[in-house]
């Protein structure tokens, strides 16, 4: 009996390391999921930045005090940094109509080194606010990047006017 019992010991050992090596194999986590709650993360930055858009007048003499209290938990400080440098790249208001009331977003994509969103600004007045549909649009394409643990906007680029 002394025999079996290393014997059937050792057997049950091999065939326990077996299956965890097979089931290791298999259950490793999906990228899908991983993926997709990023997705919903970047499209969430990207919504919050664009309902900011119309806080943000250009041509306000506080306009560096501006950005940085509006976009600065949404945008890289370097990207924050160029804005304030020259604060006709940054996006905001111009005028007090038409305002930029949202960002639509129209593809997110991953990249490399974080996320692509192809997007849309969309403008509106008292008009388009009282009877529907918007005074025009403007084509972004905005970069998204993890920094320091958090996604940021790492780049927003103007694509081509429209209307």
């Amino acid at each position: 009996m002394m025999r079996i019992r290393p014997t059937l010991a050792r057997s049950l050992f091999a065939l326990a390391a077996i299956v965890a090596m097979t089931a290791g194999a298999g259950a490793q986590p999906a990228p899908g999921p991983r993926h997709e709650s990023a997705d919903a993360a970047v499209r969430a930055l990207v919504t919050r930045f664009g309902a900011q858009l119309q806080n943000v007048s250009l041509l306000a003499p506080d306009v560096p005090q501006e950005l940085d209290t509006t976009y600065g938990s949404l945008v890289d400080p370097s990207l924050l940094a160029a804005w304030k440098k020259d604060v006709q790249s940054a996006p905001g208001r111009l005028t007090s109509s038409p305002w930029p009331d949202h960002i639509e977003i129209h593809r997110v994509r991953r990249t490399a080194t974080g996320y692509s969103v192809t997007a849309s600004v969309v403008y509106m007045t008292s008009n388009e606010v009282e009877h529907g549909g918007d005074a025009g649009t403007d084509a972004v394409v905005i970069t998204v990047r993890r920094i320091g643990g958090r996604w940021l906007i790492a780049s927003y680029t103007l694509a081509k006017k429209k209307d």
